[in-house]
């Protein structure tokens, strides 16, 4: 790579005399340091000197992290052109892409993606929309293979839409010397169907990878009518890795989420989980996640921290006739009446409007009152730091509500950006703006114009950096972009949830929130360091914000997660009570004030985070106090 380098730059007689000390080097670190001296002299910046600088210091450093950097793009379809790779990397020479050159591994997920040819007949379906490569358009990810040049090979994963031409991509470029790909899964929501029924196992779209995959409908004889979201574009994406120095074994998952918890939200999380272990080899622990988790704020967020009060209902039936409501949420409704729109059915013996008249006009008052919360928290830079702290603690992928499994298996940054420092750590920059719902480029005339290259457009009021700004241009730009936001739908936990302890439990829900993330595995959360996180406001083809990120995984450090029969025994409610009503028995308040932490430990073991202090504070409790105790292992 050296020689390649000079040869490009100059003669290769001179490339062959730099090489000279790196020859007569005593030792490979030696060699590297003098190969880098040799390459600083190249001015061409080309991309054999970029892969010999990275090897060269793969060379002279013992391997002490994995660095990931991640792209989510949801595309809706659109083309993209040559070179708009760049708007999703970041400038060359900034932090995105100084961290792509760096990286051992590249994620890129892309949802909502227009099919190329070959993908379409890889699953043998016949797709009517016309591939971006016949309309002139390059793929991002033949953009990115291209970026990144010689010395990284590519395993590929997806599933298409049976219901329209809607493509999840999950794309993985890694480098072999580093990590070594396992096996993959590609599941679709089988809610209401036979998980079973339609799973095939073949070769991934492109790396030597086996994929165990469900099947399109046309090709499943077990597919039955009543699984109508199998059709869907929801999607599951997961491929296992092995860390080569450590043998460490890790996932990646690219998820695009159902929207509603009744269509089987929680469900579809759960499968994926299971096949990660089950079908991947790896465990629920050992999980990267990045996608569309359709992870919303709980409805009375809007109202906290903005100044603006928005309470034009009374009890849940108001709040519900003014809220979007399928069939199927609605008690005793069947699927023949239909869907309800907001303010279609009234019904005051049930707490609910008077009339429509009025429920209209409470409407009308309620989505007014919501854009202007979001327009004054976006526009008040110095406030909406302090808004957005609060928001956290109502997103549900965090675990506000208590009713969406995402928040029992992964953690995830804080939505803010992040980019390295001249110091060689993180800073935290200014906050992100909620990735959803905003306006897309289809439904903006002056955008629309484009054809199915509508990554960006000008007039879009996403798009600007008005959105950071302030006073009544900020807010007339904020209100636009998030004008389709102040709806609500109603949702229900339903029979069968994994969460058995939530079913049945009914929720309005806003249009908003942090929807697009990436995130990781409970139990690594001590080992990851997030260098990256930031939004990529000019790509507006879509109603959801794409983003970049990066993470550092250490490998000096493996925290085992706690054995399997602590973590049952931990969550046993008999062992719980026992512990209840030793504390209140003994008569002791130190005991008491023991068990109680105990008891946190507990429900922090149940919620999947790691309890490591659990062994000195246990021991405290005396077998005797307790009628049921844990394995002796697990004290």
């Amino acid at each position: 790579a050296v020689v390649e380098a000079h040869r490009r730059c100059f003669k290769f007689s001179h490339a062959a005399g730099v090489m000279a000390p790196v020859r007569r080097s005593a030792s490979r670190a030696a060699a590297a340091a003098a190969a880098i001296t040799a390459l600083a002299a190249c001015p061409c910046g080309c991309t054999p000197e970029a892969d010999a600088l990275r090897s060269l210091r793969r060379l002279q450093l013992p391997k002490k992290s994995l660095n990931i950097w991640f792209g989510y793009v949801k595309e809706e379809l659109s083309c993209f052109y040559d070179g708009e790779l760049k708007r999703l990397v970041g400038e060359d020479g900034g932090p995105s892409a100084n961290l792509l050159g760096q990286a051992d591994m590249v994620v890129m997920l892309e949802l909502a993606r227009r099919p190329a040819m070959h993908h379409s007949q890889h699953l043998r379906m016949d797709l009517d929309a016309r591939a971006c490569e016949i309309l002139g358009g390059v793929a991002l990810d033949v953009q990115m293979t291209r970026r990144l040049g010689f010395g990284r090979e590519l395993v590929q994963v997806q599933q298409i839409a049976a219901d329209d031409p809607d493509q999840s991509l999950l794309s993985v470029w890694y480098d072999p010397s580093v990590v070594v790909p396992g096996s993959a899964l590609a599941h679709r929501n089988t809610f209401k169907g036979d998980p079973k029924a339609c799973v095939a196992v073949s070769r991934t779209l492109a790396g030597p990878v086996n994929v165990t995959y469900d099947l399109p409908p046309s090709q499943c004889a077990g597919f039955k009518a009543e699984a109508d979201q199998y059709h869907s574009g929801k999607s599951s994406l997961a491929t296992s890795w092995t860390v080569r120095k450590t043998g460490e074994r890790f996932a990646i998952l690219g998820i695009n989420l159902p929207p509603y918890y009744h269509r089987g939200k929680n469900a579809m999380m759960q499968r994926t989980i299971d096949g990660v272990e089950a079908d991947l080899g790896v465990s629920r622990d050992r999980i990267f996640v990045l996608g569309d988790l359709n992870t919303r704020l709980l409805d009375r967020a809007l109202g906290v921290g903005t100044g603006v009060e928005c309470a034009v209902a009374r009890g849940f039936q108001q709040l519900a006739e003014l809220a979007e409501q399928s069939w199927a949420v609605v008690p005793n409704r069947t699927a023949r009446e239909g869907d309800i729109e907001p303010c279609q059915v009234t019904n005051v013996s049930l707490g609910g409007f008077a009339s429509t008249l009025l429920c209209k006009e409470a409407l009308a008052a309620k989505d007014a009152c919501r854009l202007e919360a979001v327009a004054q928290a976006v526009c008040h830079p110095g406030e909406f730091a302090e808004v957005a702290q609060q928001w956290q603690r109502y997103d549900s992928k965090r675990g506000a509500g208590g009713y969406d499994l995402v928040a029992k298996y992964f953690e995830f940054p804080p939505d803010r950006e992040i980019e390295p420092s001249d110091a060689g750590h993180s800073s935290l920059g200014r906050w992100r703006l909620p990735t959803y719902r905003r306006t897309r480029n289809s439904g903006i005339s002056a955008c629309s114009m484009r054809g199915p290259f509508l990554s960006t457009c000008d007039a879009n009021p996403c798009a600007g950096a008005m959105l950071y700004g302030s006073g009544p241009a900020c807010e007339a730009s904020a209100k636009a972009c998030f004008r389709t936001a102040s709806t609500t739908k109603r949702d229900v936990v339903p029979p069968g949830d994994p969460l058995e302890d939530k079913i049945g439990q009914q929720m309005i829900k806003p249009q908003v929130g942090w929807l697009d993330a990436m995130g990781y595995s409970r139990s690594l959360s001590p080992r990851v360091h997030v260098t990256l996180y930031q939004d990529r406001l000019q790509l507006t083809q879509g109603d959801h914000a794409p983003f970049v990120g990066a993470v550092s995984l250490d490998l000096r450090v493996k925290i085992m997660p706690p054995p399997k029969e602590c973590v049952d025994a931990r969550n046993s409610e008999g062992y719980i009570r026992s512990v209840r009503s030793a504390a209140k028995g003994s008569g002791d308040k130190g005991l008491s004030e023991k068990l109680a932490s105990v008891g946190k430990e507990m429900r922090a073991v149940k919620e999947g985070q790691l309890a490591r202090d659990s062994d000195s504070k246990a021991a405290h409790v005396t077998s005797s106090s307790l009628p049921l105790r844990l394995p002796l292992r697990c004290l």
